[in-house]
């Protein structure tokens, strides 16, 4: 199988690709077969990107689980276990709307942790299947091995993937890949070409904030291994502190090439394809809505966190628009809720007698800015990105006027 084409030059056997192989790392036959040569820099977990703080294991250890219980609390998540989520799914299925699931999770290095979680998905599946609700996975490379420190991680998170796509495409569920970081795009990339040529089940986020996502986009699209599977992009706006050499780290630039990534899938994808916009930007959905006007000959499908801007979605879902939620669950939220909150622009102003959005009162008082910054660059080794979204009256005007002579009705949200 051939691997994804244009610029980034994705190709397997070629020797131009600009993937990282710090200990040059050989994959073996089957992952080459695959088309999946591109490996992840992380033959040291928990090498900061900028800065963040080495601990040893029992502190981290000792940190986990109470700021893990702690923010399983926030409006962001929908509980410790999968029938939270489920049930999450279906009071939005009543409503109209499909979820997407996604157990809490990241950067697993003991090969247990991701037995474990691949066994937590697989009863996902079946849960999500008994119990009929309509709802995708999301997953991502590393709580499913691509971060044990073993010399078959790449293979042994391929084929934990690989699995879970299986067994979700007997049960008719649709399953995401979440981007992460800019050291995971290659691999990822080149996973889910595989993994959707041969299941025909799988999307992949592309990430708004990286320089080359209209690149990627576009190999996704003429990638030849995917013209009877279609590929199948969620655009978003990522949400990882990034090098400027690799990101736009500067709002502005930021969200405009969100409109550009936007732009490129209604008139550069095959017709008929769904376009999928996951965001909680007015502009964002302004520019999506504008797009699939002039594209009828697409579908578009907007997506939006649990918690973020709930009435603005409401109010989309009462006027025909399709709104997925992502539906986040599990016992280790922490990381999630702290990108999460990082958002508000009121973070780092905030305190206990004015918490941002959705965080209870008495959450604010412990988990004040200075702590949760912390806290997340010990945990995770990275340092947490405080570049807050930015309100713009101006984009919600806009929206407002767009959806009011759309629909011939006075919309408040």
């Amino acid at each position: 199988m051939k691997n994804i084409l244009g610029k980034n030059k994705l190709i397997a056997g070629d020797n131009s690709i600009n993937v990282h192989h710090p200990n040059k790392h050989l994959l073996n036959s089957d992952l080459k077969g695959m088309g999946i040569v591109a490996t992840i820099d992380k033959e040291h977990p928990g090498t900061s990107n900028s800065g963040g703080s080495k601990i040893l294991k029992p502190v981290k250890k000792l940190l986990e689980k109470p700021v893990n219980k702690l923010f399983v609390k926030m409006p962001w998540v929908a509980g410790e276990y999968a029938e939270d989520a489920v049930n999450r799914a279906l009071e939005l299925n009543s409503a109209g709307s499909p979820a997407i699931i996604c157990c809490l999770g990241e950067h697993m290095s003991s090969r247990q942790d991701v037995e474990n979680m691949v066994a937590e998905y697989h009863g996902l599946i079946d849960l999500i299947s008994q119990k009929g609700a309509n709802a995708s996975l999301a997953m991502r490379p590393s709580p499913f091995g691509s971060d044990v420190p073993d010399s078959d991680r790449h293979e042994f998170c391929v084929s934990n993937l690989e699995s879970l796509t299986s067994h979700a495409k007997t049960k008719g569920v649709f399953v995401w890949l979440d981007m992460e970081s800019n050291e995971y795009i290659n691999f990822t990339l080149q996973t889910y070409a595989y993994l959707q040529q041969k299941y025909g089940n799988v999307g992949i986020a592309l990430e708004a904030n990286m320089r080359r996502s209209v690149d990627d986009l576009r190999m996704l699209i003429k990638h030849p291994g995917l013209q009877e599977n279609l590929p199948v992009v969620r655009l978003v706006k990522g949400i990882y502190s990034e090098k400027p050499e690799v990101a736009f780290t500067d709002y502005v630039e930021n969200h405009a090439n969100f409109t550009q990534l936007i732009k490129v899938a209604f008139e550069e994808s095959k017709p008929g394809s769904t376009v999928v916009v996951g965001t909680q930007h007015e502009g964002r959905f302004l520019d999506s809505l504008l797009f699939s006007d002039e594209h009828p000959e697409m579908k578009l499908e907007l997506q939006i966190l649990k918690g973020i801007k709930t009435s603005l979605a409401d109010k989309l879902r009462g006027l025909g628009y399709m709104v997925t939620e992502y539906v986040p669950y599990g016992k280790k939220c922490f990381a999630y809720c702290a990108r999460r909150a990082a958002k508000s622009p009121s973070f780092m102003e905030m305190t206990a007698q004015q918490p941002i959005d959705g965080m209870p009162k008495w959450i604010s008082k412990i988990a004040t800015p200075k702590r949760i910054t912390k806290v997340y660059s010990l945990l995770t080794d990275h340092d947490l990105n405080t570049a807050a979204a930015k309100n713009s009256d101006v984009e919600k005007a806009e929206l407002k006027k767009y959806l009011e002579g759309k629909h011939n009705r006075t919309v408040e949200f």
